[in-house]
């Protein structure tokens, strides 16, 4: 019996000892596969005085609008869905009829009566005060799948988007979250808020938010770019230590989303200006990893920009819409 283990013990070290080589050898056959992450740059930019192109020689680059086109294409509704619509609507539903749920809302999601007896700018407030529509919208390759899940399984927003106003809740919205970008804020309620903002790109392309938006793309860019200039102000006066982020706001990418919907808006308002304002815009290029000051350089030159597209009707107009949602008409129950 001894006899045997040994013989065994051989033929598995010999087994092993192949399999490491080969391990090693497959290795050194694909290193030059292997990315490599080039050293920082230090050098700082500002986009208006040098070229908003990328550095000569970084292989580092990022292009912080780059969904730009596919928005654009998603509001003309010229980019078809990947997903079977009403296929997976049929499955999301038989899901629910067998008794599941999402988000833990058994919990603490209201009859649908509740949410019927909102007005519309509580309903946006109550929706919005957890962050499952910025979950839902973003975990998707396509985001109809995420308003589907949304429209199916949570009650309010079953009910806010399926009402006639929206747009004006939405507008609402803007100006609800914006408030929360607030420098004695906490960590969660930056991340929920900033990721709120990213998700919102995603409704401009989908029914029937889209719909409600056209013919009012002057209240919509008005009101992202007064979002823009609240990311911008929180990136001058915001307490690192205080978010105890070693040093970053508590988000990045997430106010690009808003350039990006101020951009298809403002393509829709006066095409010919914006053909004026494109070509710099979407030149820029990112050569470090989160760096706050390009991320400030890159909202200066937007606002500015957008700011030509501005006008006292759009903006009176969007006061008095705000003017509806005042305190005294959102007491939430």
């Amino acid at each position: 019996m001894n006899k045997k283990y040994r013989i065994l013990s051989v033929i598995f070290i010999i087994l092993s000892v192949c399999v490491l080589c080969g391990s090693f050898i497959f290795l050194l056959s694909n290193r030059t596969n292997i990315k490599t992450f080039p050293a920082r740059d230090t050098t700082q930019r500002n986009f208006k005085k040098k070229s908003t192109r990328g550095l000569p020689g970084s292989s580092y680059v990022v292009n912080p609008i780059s969904k730009l086109d596919e928005l654009i294409r998603r509001y003309m509704n010229q980019l078809e869905y990947q997903r079977n619509i009403d296929q997976m609507t049929l499955e999301l539903l038989k899901l629910k009829d067998s008794g599941h749920t999402n988000w833990g809302s058994q919990n603490w999601m209201k009859d649908p009566n509740y949410y019927r007896s909102l007005n519309t700018f509580q309903l946006v407030e109550d929706c919005f005060s957890r962050p499952i529509f910025a979950f839902e919208m973003t975990i998707h390759n396509d985001p109809i799948a995420g308003f589907e899940n949304l429209r199916i399984f949570h009650n309010g927003f079953a009910e806010l988007f399926n009402r006639k106003d929206l747009w004006k809740g939405i507008l609402y919205l803007y100006k609800h979250l914006s408030s929360k970008l607030d420098t004695q804020a906490d960590l969660e309620q930056i991340v929920t808020t900033s990721g709120h903002f990213d998700a919102l790109e995603r409704l401009y392309g989908l029914s029937p938010f889209r719909e409600q938006v056209k013919g009012r793309e002057g209240l919509f860019l008005a009101a992202n770019l007064r979002a823009i200039k609240r990311f911008r102000w929180y990136l001058d006066n915001y307490d690192a230590q205080k978010l105890g982020t070693e040093g970053t706001p508590g988000f990045f990418g997430e106010p690009c989303q808003v350039v990006i919907v101020a951009l298809m808006l403002a393509k829709q308002v006066d095409p010919k200006k914006y053909n004026s304002i494109e070509p710099e815009i979407t030149s820029v290029r990112w050569t470090k990893e989160q760096d706050v000051q390009q991320l400030k350089d890159f909202l200066d030159l937007v606002i500015t920009d957008l700011e030509e597209f501005t006008n006292v009707q759009s903006e009176n107009q969007l006061d008095k819409i705000l003017l509806e949602a005042s305190p005294r008409n959102i007491n939430l129950k």
